[in-house]
């Protein structure tokens, strides 16, 4: 019975792990443009991801705002900063990122208000595809998206539709 129940343990733990490994999360390597500043990240494609701009009909990325903000000029920052917090924010310096806000509810929060801001495009690298689009809706995380930085985008994968 020692044989059996080695053997048994053995094989179910196999069979997790097969079953484990086929359930690998899809990432891919992004490129986001804005004005004349690229940045590269690592993305992870969730197909939990439903959000859509309503003023666009365009999928919603997510990535966290202190990301984005290294790629802008100081006063671009401040304003961007601003409007994120609700506040009064010097439309001059953010107008051309078109910012708005996305209701929306996740897992822990009922109800939300996630900033989205429109960049130049957004390149996916993904199964030795390159995809290209342009005016993509990003959405401004406050909080960090991946405790272990696996992933510093999430990604729609309607985009990949789109």
């Amino acid at each position: 019975t020692i044989t059996f129940t080695a053997y048994w343990i053995l094989n179910t733990g196999i069979r997790l792990f097969k079953y484990l490994k086929g359930k690998a999360v899809p990432r891919c390597r992004v490129i986001l443009e804005s004005g004349e500043q690229k940045v590269e990240l690592k993305g992870l494609l969730d197909t939990g991801n439903c959000l859509r701009d309503m003023d666009t009909g365009k999928p919603v990325c997510v990535m966290e705002k202190n990301r984005f903000f290294s790629i802008l000029e100081k006063k671009q920052q401040e304003a961007l900063d601003k409007f994120c917090r609700m506040e009064n924010a010097g439309e001059e310096e953010i107008r051309s990122m078109n910012p708005r806000y996305l209701p929306y509810t996740a897992l822990g929060c009922e109800r939300g208000l996630l900033p989205v801001i429109t960049a130049d495009r957004l390149e996916i690298f993904f199964e030795g595809r390159k995809i290209s689009v342009p005016q993509p809706a990003i959405g401004l995380s406050g909080t960090s998206l991946s405790p272990y930085k696996n992933f510093e985008m999430i990604i729609s994968p309607k985009i990949l539709e789109s």
